[in-house]
């Protein structure tokens, strides 16, 4: 068989050597390349499919026959579970976050970041010999270890701590004491010309905390004690609340010192669980006695008779529960300091006798506004920075020209009148007794500072839509006719025959109210004559 002979292709010139070696370089780092690139796709997958860690709560070092073990919780089961080299033993603080291998055998590290475990809160109260942290939660008190992160000056009495239940290992705590969210941050620009009508009665209520709040020892020279307490009583609306917020910014501007206020109220103690509605009244006048220090307190029940009615009603256990410890706080074996507590109720007879006698140290009515004090709280409400007007076809006063004033004193005197005059035609309503008589009632029996106040709203929004629309400018005679014609249509139909007591209290006892008849109001009538020829 003939061999194949190889011949030399003449049209294909030889490659030189340095070109066969650069092919070489670039081969080899496109290998390296490659290898580098599949090292990572390795890492990345090894990385997505790698075995989970679990987070878990160091607690301490134990100590056992190979050697230290860390106690980590995970859960609600402890272990005791290697250290990994990589691990510094002595970063591990109580209360530390870290985490554990998948099969949970090896703390593999310290976490950076603490993640959220559970957690509970309680109320912390004292500390034991051996430095644990002793808390009440919800009438159970439980001693817990304490983190490496808790110093002895964020612990306080009643400061709230969150710990976790199943370590009893206590974590942190929160921001503000346990009580604080009955006190407000700050009283206000308050000023005793706010109050309008009520001259005599600020007074008396501003003596009376003058002497348990700003002079104790004076107090003390002539045996007035700082156990009394003030109760606030009189019709709704006539500024029991505004009273006792004004007199405690009176005090706080006279002496220069603070004067905390804390207002309670009704249903704000209760809680369906056992036992922490009186941790709550404990709560907050703790707080108070805490926060008053060498300055001053007032704790302001409103609508106290909400809170503490008559005990030993059907099916009122937890009620009369309530009221004990109320009772037991306000006059009890502790000193409350300069702290004075106000109440305010709209029905005095509803009050328990042990209440109605610890409240009746000092007690103060609040009438309803006479002639003179309608007048003042008018004039509150509408300032001479207002815009008046004399008419629709007078064009507008504006605030500070001499006719403004004298429209506005024009625009006071009627709205008044017409409320509190004798022959004014404001008649509300009639009762019928039982016996046949009849009782009328005037819209004077049934006025408030309230009322009046939302009479002048209805007259400044009258006068800004009438504004808006392009009319005449500022408040007139006409509105205050129209917003006292709309109050005294309301009025009319505020009286009841179950609610005719709680108004009036000079009916008699043993006649009861079987009719309300309204009385509305006669329209104005304007009549114009025609000549006949």
């Amino acid at each position: 068989m003939p061999r194949l002979q190889r011949t030399e292709n003449p049209e294909r010139p030889s490659r030189p050597p340095h070109a066969l070696l650069e092919e070489n370089v670039r081969l080899q780092n496109a290998l390296e390349r490659a290898q580098s690139t599949q090292e990572k796709l390795r890492e990345l997958v090894d990385q997505i499919t790698a075995a989970p860690w679990f987070p878990g709560l160091f607690q301490k070092l134990v100590d056992t026959p190979q050697g230290a073990r860390a106690m980590v919780w995970t859960g609600s089961m402890p272990r005791l579970v290697n250290l990994h080299p990589s691990v510094d033993a002595h970063a591990l603080t109580s209360g530390s976050h870290v985490y554990l291998d998948h099969e949970q055998a090896t703390l593999m590290a310290l976490a950076k970041v603490a993640f959220v475990s559970p957690r509970d809160s309680a109320t912390f109260e004292r500390l034991t010999q051996d430095g644990r942290i002793v808390v009440r939660s919800r009438d159970e008190e439980i001693v817990l270890e304490r983190a490496a992160g808790l110093d002895d000056e964020e612990l306080r009495s009643g400061k709230k701590v969150l710990f976790d239940r199943p370590s009893r290992i206590a974590l942190e705590t929160m921001d503000g004491v346990e009580g604080e969210q009955y006190q407000l941050e700050d009283l206000g620009d308050l000023s005793r010309d706010g109050v309008g009508g009520q001259s005599e009665t600020l007074d008396d209520l501003i003596g009376i905390l003058t002497a348990s709040l700003a002079e104790p020892e004076l107090a003390q020279l002539y045996q007035l004690t700082g156990r009394r307490t003030v109760l606030l009583y009189g019709a709704p609306g006539c500024g029991k609340t505004l009273m006792a917020k004004t007199a405690a910014a009176e005090i706080q501007r006279t002496t220069g010192k603070r004067c905390r206020f804390a207002v309670v109220r009704p249903g704000e103690f209760e809680s369906s669980y056992v036992g922490e509605t009186e941790a709550n009244i404990r709560a907050c006048f703790h707080s108070l006695r805490e926060a008053a220090g060498d300055d001053m307190a007032v704790l302001f029940f409103d609508e106290i008779e909400s809170i503490g009615r008559i005990r030993g009603g059907h099916g009122a256990h937890h009620q009369d529960r309530f009221l004990a410890a109320l009772l037991a706080e306000m006059d009890g074996f502790f000193e409350r300091g300069r702290v004075s507590i106000l109440a305010a109720t709209n029905r005095r007879d509803l009050l328990d006798p042990a209440l109605a006698s610890r409240l009746g140290d000092i007690q103060i009515a609040v009438p309803r506004p006479n002639l003179q004090a309608a007048r003042e709280i008018f004039a509150i409400h509408l300032p001479p920075s207002l815009p008046f007007s004399p008419g629709a076809s007078a064009g507008a006063a504006l605030a500070g020209s001499p006719l403004a004033g004298d429209v506005r004193s024009e625009l006071l005197e009627t709205a008044v009148s017409r409320l509190y005059s004798p022959n004014a035609d404001n008649e509300v309503c009639r009762l019928v007794l039982r016996d046949g008589t009849h009782r009328t009632v005037h819209a004077r029996e049934l006025m408030s500072g309230r009322l009046i106040e939302q009479i002048a709203l209805s007259m400044r929004e009258k006068a800004f839509r009438r504004h808006i629309e392009g009319d005449d400018r500022g408040l007139c005679i006409a509105d205050a006719l129209a917003s006292v014609e709309t109050s005294l249509v309301e009025l009319s139909t505020t009286l009841s025959i179950h609610n005719a007591r709680a108004y009036l209290d000079d009916l008699p006892q043993d006649v009861d109210v079987v009719c309300v008849e309204p009385i509305r109001p006669q329209p104005e009538r304007r009549h114009r004559y025609y000549h006949a020829a």
